[in-house]
């Protein structure tokens, strides 16, 4: 723990401030990154939406297609685009948002940990 406070009041030497007002900024920052997270849902359920539009219009032209398996690739890419893009969304966003939220003083201590390392 020493070796951590110390490497906060470097670090803040550093950075020409106090370890204290590096604190209150990096615990201010966590609602910045909550804003940021809610941002990113917003895009991946608004893409997860296309994505589900898309595959339904795909599926009412699929009469004009002349070749079916070119339906069933464009129709799997899809899928496993908007699988990514959800499975990066619960992953990473929305844990991201819960600490910051719910403990800003973890997200901060989490921050000042990375730069230490």
């Amino acid at each position: 723990m020493d070796n951590s406070l110390e490497a906060i009041n470097a670090l803040a030497d550093k950075l020409g401030t106090t370890a204290e007002n590096l604190w209150v900024i990096l615990v201010a920052q966590a609602n910045i990154v909550f804003i940021y997270s809610v941002i990113g849902v917003v895009f991946i359920v608004v893409g997860d939406i296309v994505t589900i539009y898309l595959h339904k219009a795909i599926m009412k032209e699929k009469d004009g297609w002349e070749n079916p398996t070119t339906l069933a690739i464009v129709t799997i890419i899809l899928s496993i685009l908007s699988f990514v893009f959800t499975l990066i969304m619960v992953l990473e966003l929305i844990p991201n948002m819960v600490t910051c939220i719910a403990n800003p003083d973890y997200f901060a201590f989490k921050q000042i940990l990375k730069v230490i390392k």
